[in-house]
């Protein structure tokens, strides 16, 4: 594949994945590829696809239900949020619709979204377990597809977790609901006692090189308190600007009127 073409198009394309992980935690945490500023220069048109979300409520006695309206909300606001952070950082964006009748009647596109989400995961288990010492990981040529079929140098991908307690919950019913490790997990909520935070919400943002498919650039902010409800738009806007916001500027952003 192109991973023989290092030599003659090193920058020839990239991929930003904006995601949320459910195998990873922790504090905000930006990492950075050896060759991430060699790279950067070259980013400037990107492609948006549809953003992944997942918003759960934690039960008592069904251990979570999603929650299809909130994930609906969830899914706008970010690709609203993202597309206004991208576009003042001076890159070009692209939002793309990818249904399931867009990735039926297209089994090329089918394909490559799907190798893309499946090596990016694979990708982010190996980087918790920290298998290279050394932040380079990748998820293969799985990106090609996205960067020449719309000429972008970029992707952005959108992934996100949120979850709530039921109306009623307390700390001790959450400690005895049948809530398996998968669950836990899936919604970034912990099984304690007292105290149990009544919401989550895990936000984590990755730039993938889509020619080589090396991973270049990585954030993931996340919080489980009495506050940061995923249904609220302050909020989730609030995530993933925050997320973003580390990322460089594009080196073809114009300067604004008025200013040198």
């Amino acid at each position: 594949m192109r991973k023989s073409a290092r030599s003659e198009s090193l920058f020839k394309t990239a991929v930003v994945v904006l995601s949320v992980s459910v195998f990873l935690s922790g504090c905000a945490s930006v990492k950075i590829h050896p060759e991430f500023n060699e790279r950067h220069p070259r980013m400037k048109n990107l492609v948006l696809l549809p953003p992944d979300v997942r918003a759960y409520e934690i039960t008592f006695n069904a251990g979570s239900k999603p929650l299809d309206e909130l994930t609906a909300s969830m899914e706008k606001l970010s690709a609203e949020t993202v597309k206004t952070v991208v576009e003042e950082k001076g890159y070009e964006l692209t939002p793309l619709s990818l249904s399931q009748k867009d990735l039926d009647s297209n089994p090329g596109l089918k394909d490559a979204f799907f190798e893309l989400k499946t090596l990016y995961d694979q990708a982010i288990k190996d980087m918790q377990a920290g298998k290279k010492k050394s932040f380079t990981y990748d998820v293969g040529a799985s990106g090609n597809y996205f960067a020449e079929k719309h000429g972008a140098n970029a992707i952005l991908y959108v992934r996100e977790v949120g979850s709530r307690l039921s109306s009623g919950m307390t700390g001790a019913k959450v400690a005895s609901a049948t809530l398996s490790i998968a669950t836990a997990l899936l919604t970034g909520v912990a099984i304690g006692g007292p105290g149990q935070p009544q919401y989550g919400l895990l936000v984590e943002t990755a730039v993938i090189d889509a020619d080589l498919g090396d991973i270049l650039w990585y954030n993931i902010k996340e919080a489980h308190d009495n506050f940061t409800n995923p249904a609220d738009q302050k909020t989730l806007t609030k995530f993933v600007k925050d997320v973003l916001k580390p990322l460089p500027d594009s080196k073809f952003k114009q300067p604004k009127p008025g200013l040198k």
